[in-house]
């Protein structure tokens, strides 16, 4: 019982910072692919008053600016104002905007 009391306050406590993030799949010329997109989860954090998401490379590789949705918590949903990633360890940071 009070294990499962932990695990309920742990996750009220960093459900605020975890983030679903939408990616949709470009072709060759930088459109749309009909029906490709990529889904997964990230991390919210601050640095230095700006405003970052962590996730996988890969959620994210096959899409640009514009084309990513970053939904919160409390549904808002933000767009990177930046991409940064890494294909050997397979992170992605992005800068999103502080909507609060």
């Amino acid at each position: 019982e009070k294990a499962m009391l932990v695990l309920k306050r742990c996750s009220s406590l960093v459900k605020p910072s975890v983030i679903h993030i939408e990616a949709d799949k470009l072709d060759s010329a930088g459109r749309p692919r009909r029906n490709a997109e990529e889904t997964g989860s990230g991390f919210l954090f601050e640095h230095q008053k700006k405003f970052y998401v962590i996730t996988n490379r890969h959620v994210i590789r096959e899409s640009a600016l514009g084309y990513i949705r970053c939904k919160l918590h409390d549904g808002r949903i933000v767009a990177p104002k930046k991409i940064d990633s890494d294909k050997s360890t397979d992170i992605a940071v992005l800068e999103v905007p502080d909507d609060k």
